[in-house]
């Protein structure tokens, strides 16, 4: 992947990331409501909290863990902003702030940019698709989804993302359009 494309494809993620939280001057998250789409996580993948903290599980997370996923996630993203940005490092933040389950689209939405910057678009799809499937009316999703199918070159399926995005009624519709159009 080119420098530019890097850059572009930074700015453009951490503009869609502010849209979904918003982070304060002091580094702070702040959620933007989100409706009972952690419960509804939390179901589909059959996550127990009450188990998660037992030692006999050693697979799962402790609560000290837990907690620590918006220092992960903010961690991630300070990693994507570094000259040269550090992916790997970031990834591995990423996943360890999915043990918070609070953290859930953030952490994931994290992941599908690391995957995208670096080439992983199978993965990144992967991911969009599962935020999808909670979400089907997020245009941040449908959007990052778009980008995916530009970047790996499927122009048709990035076109219809726009389409779905302008059904929506979304702003980031035209911001889509002008990305395939531009085709950089």
């Amino acid at each position: 992947m080119t420098t530019r494309l890097r850059q572009i494809l930074i700015v453009q993620v951490l503009a869609l990331l502010s849209t979904i939280f918003q982070i304060t001057a002091q580094g702070q998250v702040r959620d933007l409501p989100v409706g009972d789409l952690s419960s509804r996580v939390n179901r589909e993948l059959e996550y127990d909290h009450r188990n998660a903290a037992r030692p006999e599980n050693p697979n799962s997370p402790t609560r000290m863990e837990a907690a620590g996923g918006r220092k992960e996630f903010l961690k991630g993203l300070s990693l994507i902003k570094a000259t040269p940005p550090r992916y790997d490092e970031a990834e591995k933040a990423f996943k360890n702030a999915l043990y918070d389950p609070q953290m859930f689209v953030q952490a994931n939405t994290g992941l599908g940019y690391v995957y995208t910057a670096t080439g992983h678009f199978t993965e990144a799809e992967r991911i969009y698709k599962l935020l999808l499937s909670f979400a089907p009316k997020s245009d941040v999703n449908h959007f990052n989804l778009g980008a995916v199918y530009f970047y790996r070159g499927d122009l048709e399926l990035a076109r219809q993302e726009a389409a779905t995005l302008r059904q929506l009624k979304s702003k980031l519709a035209k911001r889509l359009e002008k990305l395939i159009d531009s085709g950089k």
